[in-house]
């Protein structure tokens, strides 16, 4: 395999892995606001909802360089939704 070929591999392979990232990101996000919506314990459901949140910055930072197949742009897409859903109702 050519020197440029190899580059292009392993580019692309970054750029699911990227998918890949975001995808366990959000997921790790809506398990902290689920965590967050059932406790009675402000403080833990606050700290729970603090992580959240750093996970969904983690993931929107790499969103825009990641690339991968349908099926993952997919579940990425219904996680957002879903996260963003979780936190408007957190927050009221």
């Amino acid at each position: 395999m050519s020197r440029k070929r190899q580059q292009a591999v392993l580019a692309e392979r970054e750029k699911l892995l990227r998918a890949e990232f975001i995808n366990v990101e959000l997921e790790l996000a809506i398990t902290f606001c689920e965590i967050a919506a059932s406790t009675d314990d402000a403080e833990k459901s606050e700290r729970n909802m603090d992580h959240a949140r750093k996970a969904y910055k983690a993931a929107m930072h790499f969103m825009r360089t990641a690339d991968g197949s349908e099926r993952l742009k997919t579940q990425i897409e219904e996680k957002m939704k879903r996260l963003q859903s979780l936190l408007n109702e957190l927050q009221q």
